[in-house]
């Protein structure tokens, strides 16, 4: 029992793991265009 609790845990922290690649390769891009924009906007009002 302790091994299948075991299998469940690894297994839910690489689907986690597998989100946050996910999430991460949409969010870097718009993360990117918002913060150049921020600049842009700083450095030319």
């Amino acid at each position: 029992m302790v091994f299948v609790l075991k299998l469940a845990v690894n297994d839910l922290r690489n689907i986690i793991r597998d989100y946050m690649f996910v999430f991460l390769f949409f969010a870097y891009p718009v993360m990117l265009i918002v913060i150049s924009r921020i600049i842009i906007h700083l450095i030319a009002p």
